[in-house]
């Protein structure tokens, strides 16, 4: 397993070179402003908690892998766009094994290409390793922002009921609620998870459909399912499979109405009683990432540093087993519901994984499961 790193991280930025007011000095006014965005200290304390999560995979048995150091600024310019950004992370956001396969993404946020093409030869090593066969998606181009406005379709209740939760929850940002254009081929490996020889792939704001058709195409030994039950990103703390034949489902967005056809007949855990996003993380995000985020949209670039992670992060847990499951260690509601249903659940601490994005599943690659 693949486990993510913040030790190259750097937040990101991007913009069209066709848009109003975007300029090479603008775009280093931006680069200086995301480097702004995170203090030291937030991710000495990231380090920290990846370190005792590594313990805590070892100690189960499991191989773990770190990503290679990346010295260059993680510059990526292209005749169409600039941008700026690093995200070692959010390790499962990217690639994906299908099998005896190990593909990686066609992404819609331009700094995401820079961290494909970083990454290759590290990835195609460790598949090597892994007897894995690596392939790449087709490489975005671009030449316009590929988001849709604001979509809001039969789901609309269920979305309104999600945001006015989330506000007692902690949620001081708003989910994205949009789609890509198909004009090529997009989406996040993370849009997608597998199960019992299927992979069910969310259209969202991260994946189109042009992607799925060309997935559903692909020699991957896959049954291709689609579901849009979540219009963000991103499916894990939506639907996740903690085995073969049991889900751990989020109830504030799916119910046995909208719940895909290909899990109908499987064991679902539908929970939602997520805990509250910790004060320390919202005070984080205002003094530092969205003041850095607002001073980059001021010179006409785009950033994703005026997002958090919706409190169903705490959702996004990593099953190591049939039987042992990994749970952010505030998750107390979660963990005293997945111990009930048979589990043992081993707590993880994770103090910014609303601020990084990405929890428990979403900083992991599992390559080789036995």
């Amino acid at each position: 397993m693949i486990l993510g790193s913040v030790d190259d991280y750097k937040p990101s930025c991007w913009a069209w070179k066709g848009d109003p007011g975007v300029t090479a000095e603008n775009f280093l006014k931006a680069r200086e402003f995301c480097d702004s965005a995170i203090p030291a200290q937030i991710l000495e304390e990231v380090s920290e908690d990846l370190a005792d999560y590594a313990s805590a995979l070892k100690e189960f048995g499991v191989e773990v892998i770190r990503p290679p150091r990346i010295s260059e600024e993680p510059v990526y310019e292209t005749e169409f766009f600039y941008s700026y950004g690093r995200d070692f992370y959010n390790m499962r956001d990217l690639h994906i094994v299908l099998g005896k396969k190990m593909l990686s993404s066609s992404p819609s946020q331009p700094n995401r290409i820079l961290e494909i093409n970083e990454m290759s030869e590290f990835i195609s090593k460790v598949s090597k390793e892994s007897d894995l066969e690596f392939t790449g998606s087709p490489e975005p181009q671009l030449k316009t922002n590929p988001v849709h406005p604001n979509i809001r379709n039969a789901s609309g209740d269920l979305v309104s009921a999600e945001e006015s939760l989330g506000q007692i929850l902690g949620s001081v940002t708003q989910e994205i609620w949009h789609r890509l254009a198909e004009d090529e081929i997009l989406f996040d490996a993370a849009n997608i998870v597998r199960y019992d020889g299927y992979a069910l792939y969310l259209v969202s704001s991260t994946g189109n459909l042009k992607a799925f058709d060309w997935l559903n195409s692909s020699d991957t030994d896959f049954d291709f399912q689609q579901t849009d039950v979540y219009r963000s990103s991103h499916i894990d703390s939506t639907i996740l499979p903690l085995d073969q034949d049991t889900f751990l489902v989020n109830s504030v967005r799916v119910n046995p109405m909208n719940l895909p056809a290909s899990i109908r007949d499987r064991r679902i855990l539908y929970f939602k009683d997520v805990a509250r996003i910790p004060q320390s993380e919202i005070a984080f995000h205002q003094e530092y990432r969205a003041t850095a985020a607002a001073q980059i949209e001021k010179v006409g670039f785009q950033t994703n540093l005026q997002e958090m992670s919706s409190p169903w992060a705490g959702m996004n847990v990593l099953s190591i087993d049939e039987k042992n499951v990994m749970v952010e260690s505030n998750q107390l509601q979660l963990i005293l519901y997945l111990e009930s249903s048979g589990y043992n659940v081993i707590p993880i601490r994770m103090r910014h994984a609303y601020t990084m994005l990405g929890g428990l599943h979403c900083t992991t690659l599992d390559l080789i499961r036995v």
